[in-house]
């Protein structure tokens, strides 16, 4: 069970009038953690980023 104060938002969204608060919860950045499946997207994304840009710096030689 959640107590009163616990953080139930696991995904950080900018509030509007302050960039550092989040929109549902309105706790800092930092009180939000990346899960295990966030984790492995965020890997998986930088992969296909870094080997697009290798594929694309080969075919300019």
């Amino acid at each position: 069970m959640f107590s009163a104060r616990e953080n139930r938002c696991h995904r950080f969204q900018a509030n509007i009038f302050n960039k550092s608060k989040c929109q549902n919860c309105f706790k800092p950045v930092d009180s939000h953690k990346l899960s295990e499946a966030d984790l492995f997207q965020v890997r998986i994304i930088s992969q296909l980023v870094n080997l697009s840009y290798l594929d694309f710096l080969f075919n300019l030689i």
